[in-house]
């Protein structure tokens, strides 16, 4: 696989990638493993998750997006993080790379919704699934639109209070990943050439020419996209380090954290603004130990946007809600 073989086929991956376009359009799910599903089940629900499939291994999480499910938990002896799913453009870019590489090969998805997937490893043994064809949901939820806000100069809600139920922040999507990696230069290399990310922001320590995290976004040419759908930053050891989801607005956001407070889960950080994506911000932890974000208001690029460069400290994490707490750097 790639992570094992990274240099034979480095190379030639980059350019066939290339030359069939086969880039990441959006973040497809993300794969986790846990001893207790009725535990983990309990924590996404009021996360703001619906269960879309079960049976006795596996459980299938949806948000209020098209999507059949985001977030699955497979059950084992130990907590730990599997991978994440990319969602690609069409079948015939991932028989193209089978064609080109012989210990490829494309599989059927077991989830709701089908479709199908190859699965490399990149250089940190992280697996990422290049998945495409799955079926969107027929009956969608009425899509959460943010509250109508009156604002100086805007009154957009007339003769009608505003009201906002009790109830956890209904998860809309998955908008991003991050992960620690061993190697920041390799890792960058890997997910900008081979897969085609571009760069919203990267990070250096000391000075520029000694990068250590990137904030990297699908590239889908004029379309507006996520500021980053992954982040990469140099760790200590291979990790996940958080999941962020989308929710409607801030309203919904502040519920979701009064939920979740009330039902005494581990609080991380925020309420608070980022500075690179600049979305509204609020991370807890799951029993298992996974960090995970609620997210609103965050930025949308194209390819025109340049990359940009910055010091690394914690001033650049926030613009509001620090302090940076050490449970969230690790």
């Amino acid at each position: 696989m790639i992570g094992q073989k990274f240099n034979k086929y480095f190379t030639d991956l980059i350019y066939l990638m290339r030359k069939m376009n086969i880039t990441p359009i959006d973040l497809a799910y993300v794969r986790y493993q846990h001893p207790d599903l009725d535990l983990a089940t309990e924590f996404l629900e009021d996360f703001g998750f619906t269960v879309a499939a079960r049976s006795n291994r596996r459980v299938y999480y949806r948000g209020e997006s098209a999507l059949p499910y985001i977030y699955v938990v497979e059950k084992g002896e130990v907590a730990q993080f599997i991978g994440f799913g990319l969602e690609v453009m069409n079948l015939g870019r991932l028989e193209e790379i089978t064609r080109q590489d012989d210990e490829l090969e494309i599989y059927n998805l077991d989830g709701p919704g089908g479709g199908s997937a190859v699965t490399l490893k990149d250089p940190n043994d992280f697996r990422i699934d290049l998945v495409c064809g799955v079926e969107h949901r027929d009956e969608m939820e009425d899509i959460l639109l943010p509250l109508p806000i009156n604002s100086y100069g805007n009154k957009q809600r007339l003769n009608q209070p505003q009201f906002i139920a009790k109830q956890p922040a209904k998860v809309i999507r998955l908008g991003h990943i991050a992960i620690d990696v061993l190697d920041f230069n390799q890792s960058y290399k890997w997910y900008t050439n081979l897969l085609g990310m571009l760069t919203s922001d990267r990070v250096y320590y000391g000075h520029p020419t000694y990068p250590v995290a990137a904030f990297l976004r699908c590239n889908r040419g004029k379309n507006y996209v996520d500021h980053h759908t992954i982040v990469i930053a140099q760790g200590s050891e291979a990790k996940v380090h958080h999941v962020g989801c989308e929710v409607r607005d801030f309203d919904s956001l502040q519920m979701g954290h009064q939920w979740l407070k009330n039902k005494q889960y581990e609080h991380v950080w925020g309420v608070g603004r980022h500075r690179l994506g600049s979305q509204i911000f609020d991370y807890w932890r799951d029993p298992f130990g996974s960090l995970i974000e609620h997210f609103s208001d965050g930025d949308v690029f194209n390819d025109e946007s340049p990359e940009a460069v910055h010091p690394g400290n914690t001033n650049i994490l926030f613009q509001w809600g620090g302090p940076v707490p050490q449970t969230f750097l690790g």
